[in-house]
């Protein structure tokens, strides 16, 4: 079962990242491409 602070964790990044979108107007596709380099780099 996921912690709460990783709950936390997670939901702040997932702020930020749109964010971002939000702010530099990125396409869906992009942010997913984003999203997918994220969890790749974590899984190192």
């Amino acid at each position: 079962m996921l912690s709460c602070s990783y709950a936390v964790n997670c939901l702040a990044n997932l702020i930020r990242i749109c964010h971002v979108c939000i702010r530099y107007k990125v396409s869906t596709e992009a942010l997913e491409q984003y999203i997918m380099l994220v969890f790749w780099f974590k899984s190192w």
